[in-house]
């Protein structure tokens, strides 16, 4: 985990005025699942994949206040991933004596 990589107050500001505001939770009506409960209160999305069940609509304005920190998020992802991988290739290569 990389402590601090965002910064407390950026996130404090981008939910004080974007998240709180634009938050729109949304009610889905489906078959009701192992709980045989119809209408259900989701969350709110900023993306949704096609064919989702219940399919609910993404808040575009949300996503585009988000945008810069899930970009951020996913730079920070794949940095520590490659990190990782190449750690198990290294732990590898030491076990075959390489």
């Amino acid at each position: 985990v990389i402590s601090k990589a965002i910064q407390t107050p950026y996130l404090e500001e981008l939910f004080s005025n974007s998240i709180l505001p634009l938050f729109q939770p949304q009610t889905v009506t489906y078959n009701g699942g192992i709980a045989n409960i119809k209408r259900w209160k989701i969350s709110c999305y900023l993306e949704v994949m096609e064919g989702g069940v219940p399919c609910t609509n993404p808040n575009i304005e949300l996503r585009e206040h988000c945008l810069p920190l899930l970009d951020s998020c996913n730079d920070l992802f794949i940095a520590w991933y490659k990190q990782q991988t190449a750690c198990v290739q290294q732990q590898r290569h030491q076990k075959k004596g390489i």
